[in-house]
């Protein structure tokens, strides 16, 4: 196995590892991060990071373009690149023979990961991330099912929020394969409820308009009181009138 120091960025090294015609990159923190998961992404370029076929500088900034973006996050990285076409044999093909090549890599290229990233003091966690890629579905799904208690399947926004505890701010993750918004939505402190309270306080500035009432509005409250007296008036005539005609007679 050689294992080369590919580039350093703020809080991960970038490692390239080769053997026999295998090869990958992987990031390993260098300071803030103690613990940590090997995240495998099957990229649909992987040609393009392969260093025996391609100008070195081109492959560096892919390279730095890849894990620049999560260089913030804790996820160690791991891109494979194989020699033989197996990563695009189960694309094509996508039988138990293909799929058992493959499997056989990644086999080899999670225990290098291991080993790469115990010795430099990091502890890894027990499961093995496949990060979401439509190319491979079918030989995700098959992988999943044959090692379901070792592995699990995460896309970026999924992975990222986990291995951070939710505390991310809002990024653009811009890769070959993949272009999307990640992040979490800033929420406002909760506020301590307000008291409720049987007053009814009212603006002093708001200003309520006395209503314009039709001219043919009858108040029923003034209707009762106007008849009221019109019945007394009438009983007190009534009283009037029977006294002088009791006079008159007499």
């Amino acid at each position: 196995m050689n294992v080369i120091l590919f580039m350093t960025l703020e809080k991960h090294n970038i490692y390239f590892v080769s053997e026999n015609s295998t090869s990958f990159f992987i990031a390993v923190p260098n300071k803030e991060f103690s613990s940590t998961n090997i995240s495998i992404e099957l990229k649909g370029d992987y040609d393009s990071f392969n260093l025996n076929t391609n100008d070195l500088e081109y492959v560096k900034a892919l390279v730095k373009d890849a894990y620049t973006n999560i260089d913030n996050y804790n996820i160690s990285l791991v891109i494979p690149i194989t020699e033989n076409g197996e990563l695009k044999e189960v694309r094509v093909d996508g039988n138990d023979i293909s799929y058992g090549k493959l499997d056989m890599i990644i086999g080899r290229i999670i225990n290098l990961a291991y080993s790469i990233l115990t010795e430099n003091g990091i502890q890894v966690n027990n499961k093995i991330v496949l990060i979401n890629n439509e190319k491979y579905k079918n030989f995700i799904s098959w992988f999943l099912e044959r090692y379901k208690d070792r592995c699990e399947y995460k896309t970026y926004l999924e992975l990222i929020t986990i291995t951070n505890n939710n505390s991310i701010s809002l990024n653009k993750i811009e890769m070959t394969d993949i272009n999307f918004v990640i992040g979490k939505e800033e929420k406002d402190p909760p506020q301590k409820p307000k008291e409720l309270t049987n007053t009814l306080e009212l603006d002093p500035n708001i200003v309520i308009d006395e209503i314009d009432l039709p001219t043919n509005y009858v108040n029923r409250k003034e209707e009762k009181q106007l008849g009221y007296v019109s019945y007394c008036l009438l009983g007190i005539m009534s009283v009037i009138i029977s006294l002088v005609l009791l006079y008159v007679l007499l």
